[in-house]
């Protein structure tokens, strides 16, 4: 398989993050608005993070555990943010879906397509059954998201996540195949052997 497959919508492509994104990665996860909303370890984000992060994307496809896409605004041709797949085990057909946006991007349904071409892999490429993600409860945006996108909320998993030194609270979020209603004018390209 390509990697990872290109993913094309009206705003975003969802394409392989590369060396070159390394600099917008490091910036946009600076700002504490996307430390606070993700479990991202690293406070204060530097270059090496982001480096090693994109070498990392690579590894975790050659292994099959995940799928990273830069998200990539069409209008600019530049990185928006990021989102990933990662594979539970393969019987299960079940994966968790992470993912942020960098300030600048939000409030213009980029994220919304994003996740719909992750979902729209996720269910019709990968054939997975359920998609799950995690939700810190103050991250109000991507609750909005998840539930408009039709995730439905399992439960609280009590301090299950280390972050920064505090345990937190996270929401577990989740959709089957059949629940999901994919369609419009996303494209999946490069998909192939």
């Amino acid at each position: 398989m390509n990697y990872p497959p290109v993913l094309s919508g009206n705003q975003v492509i969802l394409r392989a993050p590369t060396i070159d994104d390394i600099d917008n990665i490091c910036a946009q996860c600076k700002d504490k608005a996307i430390l606070n909303g993700t479990g991202i370890p690293f406070n204060p984000y530097r270059l090496e993070h982001a480096r090693d992060f994109v070498k990392s994307t690579r590894k975790d496809h050659k292994k099959g555990i995940a799928q990273h896409w830069a998200i990539v605004d069409c209008e600019a041709n530049r990185l928006a943010g990021m989102i990933s797949i990662v594979f539970s085990k393969r019987e299960n057909r079940s994966a968790e879906i992470g993912y942020w946006l960098g300030r600048s991007h939000w409030s213009k349904g980029m994220m919304k397509e994003a996740l719909q071409l992750c979902l729209k892999a996720a269910f019709k490429a990968y054939k997975l059954n359920r998609v799950f993600a995690h939700v810190f409860p103050s991250n109000e945006r991507s609750i909005k998201l998840l539930t408009r996108s039709g995730f439905s909320l399992e439960g609280t998993l009590r301090r299950t996540r280390k972050c920064r030194g505090r345990w937190k609270d996270e929401l577990l979020f989740s959709i089957l195949s059949e629940e999901w209603r994919g369609g419009g004018t996303t494209q999946i390209r490069s998909f192939g052997n």
